[in-house]
């Protein structure tokens, strides 16, 4: 008799370890689901950097457009995404009294060749859910009173079916300005 009661003394009962397994389970869960959170996170500023990166990259086409305009040019207005690349013109030599009928600039000699076109491009190849819609990625904010720059709100959007339940996670909007007037 006194064997048996020492012997209940020493050990787990089944209903005890099964108790142990169900807590250290849910507990395993819980950690496996903040990883995949985890995992979303740093996917979603992975894409987040990439969209401003591209903001960035399509401000500076502005830029490089606006500064096409200057050349061989009096004036300069505010570039739009849906003007044509301009680029140096090879032919023109400002030196050369035969070349007077040349362009000092030209446009890009491809299919595609307006600025947007050319952003997204470049940019479907890193970000391919990037969606193509010209007429509201790249907007002019006009009529600003006593403001003498070309005002830009650049939104670059991109779809990812895995937060389909997340709001406002595919959209990043950038706005800037680049300088207009005259030379």
């Amino acid at each position: 008799m006194k064997w048996s009661s020492n012997r209940n003394g020493l050990g787990f009962t089944l209903i005890e370890a099964l108790v142990a397994l169900v807590v250290l389970a849910v507990g395993v869960l819980g950690l496996a689901s903040m990883q995949i959170k985890a995992l979303q996170g740093a996917h979603l500023s992975y894409q987040r950097s990439v969209a401003t990166m591209a903001a960035q990259d399509m401000e500076e086409m502005l830029w490089v457009q606006l500064g096409m305009q200057g050349v061989g040019s009096d004036s300069l207005a505010c570039p739009s995404a849906a003007d044509d690349v301009l680029i140096k013109n090879p032919n023109f030599d400002p030196t050369d009294a035969s070349t007077t009928n040349d362009e000092p600039t030209t446009v890009l000699p491809i299919t595609d060749n307006t600025i947007f076109d050319v952003w997204y491009g470049q940019w479907v190849k890193v970000l391919p859910t990037l969606e193509k819609n010209a007429s509201t990625a790249v907007k002019i904010e006009t009529n600003i009173p006593n403001y003498s720059s070309c005002i830009y709100t650049i939104t670059v959007s991109w779809g990812d079916e895995r937060f389909s339940a997340e709001t406002d996670v595919s959209e990043f909007v950038y706005r800037t300005s680049i300088i207009d007037g005259s030379l």
